[in-house]
């Protein structure tokens, strides 16, 4: 495979926004003229809640979320990875990393990333020290994976 570049545009395919870093979109909606009028379009609640309340310890979120293909990846403070729809807000799926009956997420996640070979898409994400390899489009675990 020949290393292709992902630039930014309607999609912020990678952390930084493409493999560049360049944290910049060539989008022309938004400009100096109309920057004032922008308006909240939706809010995505990433609190987990334990037995339906949020942990009494807060913790932050410190992942840059990506958008590939109209959907906005990120993680949770207790590093649970979710898909939204990136016009409405709306969560597609919601992944609990869980493994021998324990939680893996003493740590922080500081991005995560997309990777994609013909139909084979997937999200790439640590929680704690394990690896995951999820499927973009169902949030399923990848069982082969590792």
């Amino acid at each position: 495979d020949k290393y292709v570049d992902l630039e930014t545009g309607k999609d912020w395919p990678v952390y930084g926004g493409n493999r560049n870093n360049k944290r910049y979109s060539p989008l022309e909606q938004i400009n100096k003229e109309n920057v004032q009028n922008l308006e909240v379009a939706w809010v995505y609640d990433a609190r987990d809640y334990v037995d339906g309340a949020v942990p009494k310890r807060p913790k932050a979120i410190q992942c840059q979320p990506i958008v590939k293909d109209g959907i906005l990846y990120g993680t949770t403070p207790e590093l649970n990875l979710f898909a939204l729809n990136a016009a409405t807000g709306e969560e597609l799926w919601k992944f609990e990393p869980i493994a021998d009956g324990r939680r893996y997420n003493i740590s922080v996640s500081r991005g995560i990333t997309y990777w994609e070979k013909g139909g084979d898409k997937r999200i790439l994400y640590t929680s704690g020290s394990l690896l995951y390899a999820i499927s973009a489009r169902s949030g399923q675990a990848i069982e082969t994976f590792g």
